[in-house]
């Protein structure tokens, strides 16, 4: 069955209780049928069973009519469908495909996905990975995501399925900022990007990505992100343990960041705990800056409790990173633990 528009006639199809209309500007006529099928050639390597999705291979000119094999979800060659067999189709054979509307008198009992012991009249019916039809709609990652009808009757001779082919995944023009997001109905629906807590960047395989920005804050409390090693700041949190009676020799790194950060402010916790002692503790917090060979770093606040500072720290360039030492006084001989809390920015 075809159809022929002379210019400037706007043609277009829809349902009236199930019947097929046809408008061309004010005149309105009836089709005379439910659906819109096709005549087809089996060009697989083997049978096409009932109701199954097929995609168009080529044309045969003899025939004048579509070549088609098993659409394959998982096979992108294999897709998009174009329609879903009325019946059987041997190899080579020929048959019908309906590409719209109603096809009836099927099998559409033990669809791939059914809901045990329940109707399944009414729900979305996809192109399986492998072939055939499923209720599971196919992730992105796993194939080509295809909705091809809706199940109008689930029974085992005498079913119906309404052939669609909704395009959900069709491009549309988004403002700037916004992403589609799917909502309750198979729907997508716009969502405006908080652009506090999240950034888009090209990835080092030249993929658009959206991640978490630098900084993160919700209220009054305040996160930084260091998933991104070129985060423009980055945040880390450590934990150092200096064994028993390491005086004075030992320097303990307790952090290291990469000299592609210009500069550093530290937090420092230091504990000293023990079965014999009084237990005491430090917080120190640090500056420190480097040129890629030097740093200078910076003790510019300390408090104790309930005793005495336990230690220093220094810094060096080593190789293409900075570390940071602590070195403990001879008066606390018990292992100590140091953890560090670090902010850097970027050189």
């Amino acid at each position: 069955m075809s159809f022929t528009a002379k210019k400037n006639l706007s043609i277009f199809n829809f349902i009236i209780q199930k019947r097929i209309i046809s408008r061309a500007n004010n005149k309105i006529s009836e089709i005379g049928s439910s659906s819109i099928t096709i005549s087809i050639k089996n060009g697989g390597s083997g049978a096409i069973p009932a109701l199954t999705p097929v995609y168009f291979m080529g044309f045969d000119p003899i025939k004048k009519m579509a070549i088609v094999d098993v659409a394959e979800a998982g096979i992108s060659s294999k897709m998009n469908a174009i329609g879903i067999t009325n019946a059987e189709i041997l190899t080579g054979g020929y048959g019908v495909a309906t590409v719209f509307g109603e096809l009836s008198e099927s099998d559409t009992s033990g669809i791939d996905g059914e809901f045990s012991g329940t109707d399944d009249s009414g729900r979305v019916l996809f192109v399986k990975n492998d072939g055939g039809l499923t209720f599971t709609s196919v992730q992105t990652s796993d194939g080509i995501r295809q909705p091809i009808g809706i199940l109008f009757k689930e029974d085992g001779t005498n079913g119906r399925i309404f052939v669609n082919h909704p395009d959900i995944n069709k491009e549309a023009q988004l403002q700037e900022g916004y992403i589609w997001a799917g909502v309750t109905g198979d729907n997508a629906v716009a969502h405006r990007i908080n652009t506090n807590n999240f950034d888009r960047y090209v990835a080092d395989d030249g993929e658009l990505e959206i991640r978490f920005s630098d900084e993160i804050k919700f209220g009054a409390y305040e996160f930084l992100w260091d998933a991104d090693p070129q985060s423009k700041i980055q945040s880390n949190v450590s934990t150092t343990t200096q064994a028993e009676n390491t005086f004075p020799t030992t320097f303990t790194v307790v952090d290291t960041f990469s000299t592609t950060y210009r500069s550093a402010k530290f937090f420092v916790q230091v504990s000293h705990e023990g079965f014999g002692i009084t237990s005491n503790y430090q917080i120190t917090e640090l500056l420190a800056i480097h040129d890629g060979t030097n740093v200078d770093i910076i003790d510019y606040g300390t408090a104790s409790s309930p005793g005495e500072r336990m230690g220093d720290f220094s810094a060096e360039v080593v190789g293409s990173n900075v570390e940071i030492y602590f070195s403990r006084y001879e008066a606390f001989s018990k292992e100590i633990t140091i953890k560090v809390v670090r902010t850097a920015v970027l050189s």
